[in-house]
């Protein structure tokens, strides 16, 4: 009980204070880009370090903000945000090993050593590199205790935060909070994701060339530890950096093939598994010498309903061919635009669609040409202007979390694709 009132304490202090800093620079924002800058490191660095040493809840709903646009977020906080994506620090072994002995009792001793130091670590837990008493290497994913526990606490504390700092952030943010809630207790649940494991190794099956997922070793898991083979693989971060620092025809070719499998995942998930992994974390990706995409992470994955999916379809096919009133109309019946609009707003709006899908309309695309999600930002910010907010349904939060982290990524990449192929093959599949 006092573990959870000093949370409690704890996150208070770090959305008092981050609401505070965040007034006083609100007043400065009138003087200038000093100002903007200021506003950005004294409030949402502050915010950030705050849910870092926190974990849990909070951390998740951190890294959640950090995909919305610069239309909903104030001058600098996407980019202070966004740090939590990869910016979560290891809690010693001191204080996980008895999570880890507690739930898997004697079956613990099927694993003979565990690495003490975590490999990584994220908002609800940390992996460790262990191995299997016949020799096999694993990962092994452990739960931080008392997550749980928090939850309620750490909910509440984020709704008081927005009802007192409307000044902050456009919009209303309890579908947004909502959604969070439902991902944070699905992460919450190992068993789940290690079901979620095996859907996606049997669905991806016919794949296989393109992706691999690592195999759940069932007796090592729990509802707090998750335990797979360890899949041997480059982090797509620093493989990335890597090929970006030298870019010889042989890097430059595999380059294009991880850049097409990352278009290829994500337009397969959408529109024939119909669910996503909507953790767009690039650290969440392995490169394997043959150029596959190893797989990991699937506590947050989000079933689409089918009539949303086809709904996609439809405006994905309407955007790649300039069909502006058959987008209008399934944009407002997907609850993206209300009934009445101005005119600015209506064009400014196509705009943003027709950005979006112009590397689904090229035959050809280069992403290291142009930076469309500037672009894209850009006139999302023009459309906030000409209309009042609006926010996206609940529902497809988590989707353009994945979407949006799909090109971000690939902009980083910088491959030359054949969109338009892996496009009509997965869109339109039958």
């Amino acid at each position: 009980m006092a573990e959870e009132k000093g949370r409690a304490k704890s996150l208070l202090m770090t959305l008092g204070g981050t609401a505070l800093r965040a007034g006083k620079d609100a007043v400065k924002r009138r003087f200038g880009e000093d100002a903007l800058e200021a506003f950005s490191s004294s409030a949402a660095e502050h915010l950030v370090d705050g849910l870092d040493d926190l974990k849990g809840a909070a951390m998740k709903f951190g890294q959640m903000l950090s995909i919305l646009d610069e239309s909903t977020l104030p001058p600098g906080w996407k980019r202070a945000l966004s740090l939590l994506q990869a910016r979560a620090t290891p809690k010693p072994w001191s204080e996980i090993e008895s999570v880890f002995l507690s739930e898997l009792g004697t079956r613990a001793s099927r694993i003979l050593s565990v690495e003490p130091i975590a490999f990584r670590a994220a908002s609800i837990g940390q992996v460790h590199r262990g191995v299997l008493d016949d020799g096999r290497n694993v990962a092994i994913k452990i739960r931080y205790p008392g997550l749980d526990a928090s939850l309620t606490e750490d909910i509440d504390g984020l709704r008081k935060f927005f009802k007192k700092t409307k000044f902050i952030f456009r919009g209303d943010f309890e579908s947004v909070l909502a959604e969070l809630e439902r991902v944070f207790i699905q992460e919450l649940d190992l068993v789940s994701e290690a079901a979620a494991y095996r859907e996606y190794a049997k669905a991806l099956d016919p794949w296989k060339h393109f992706f691999s997922v690592p195999e759940v070793i069932d007796d090592c898991c729990s509802e707090g530890v998750l335990t797979t083979l360890w899949l041997e693989g480059e982090d797509l971060n620093a493989w990335m950096e890597e090929i970006r620092a030298n870019e010889t025809p042989k890097n430059v070719k595999m380059r294009d093939h991880v850049g097409e499998n990352l278009l290829r995942l994500l337009l397969l998930e959408i529109f024939v598994l119909k669910k996503v992994q909507s953790d767009p974390n690039p650290a969440n990706f392995l490169v394997q010498p043959n150029g596959r995409l190893g797989l990991l992470d699937f506590g947050a994955v989000k079933s689409l309903e089918p009539k949303l999916v086809d709904d996609y379809r439809l405006m994905a096919e309407a955007a790649v061919n300039n069909a502006n009133s058959d987008l209008l109309t399934i944009s407002r019946r997907m609850g993206f635009l209300p009934d009445k609009i101005s005119e600015d707003a209506r064009v400014s709006f196509l705009h943003i669609l027709a950005l979006a899908a112009k590397p689904l309309s090229s035959s050809v695309y280069d992403w290291g040409s142009e930076k469309l999600s500037t672009a894209v930002r850009d006139e999302a910010i023009r459309f906030a202007m000409h209309s009042h907010f609006h926010a996206p349904p609940s529902d497809v939060v988590l989707l353009h979390r994945r979407i949006l982290g799909t090109q971000l990524t690939l902009e980083r990449l910088g491959p030359v694709v054949q969109a338009r192929r892996i496009f009509d093959e997965f869109v339109f599949r039958s």
